[in-house]
């Protein structure tokens, strides 16, 4: 159910993708499918164990999928307006 809910998203290859906060990965993993065979998919937490296991999660991301992992406070992220065609949030309620 839950990947049935990522495939309904508007995703697409070669977009430019932030999962934050990211947690251990779980939906990376679906989103990087996603964006292959080219695109950029960030993954953004406060936790340090979480993104050694998103990181750890998209170690062996699709060709051509680009993956950043960077700690970030949600509540005030460092990216630029505009740095993402999409923007995902499902590990908090924020």
């Amino acid at each position: 159910d839950l990947y049935r809910a990522l495939d309904a998203l508007p995703v697409k290859p070669g977009m430019r993708v932030l999962d934050a906060p990211c947690g251990n990965g779980f939906y990376g993993r679906r989103l990087a499918e996603r964006l292959a065979p080219a695109g950029v998919l960030t993954l953004a937490d406060a936790s340090p164990e979480y993104l050694r296991l998103a990181g750890e999660a998209l170690s062996a991301a699709p060709a051509g999928v680009a993956v950043a992992v960077r700690e970030e406070d949600v509540y005030a992220l460092s990216f630029p307006d505009a740095a993402f065609d999409f923007v995902w949030c499902a590990q908090s309620l924020i």
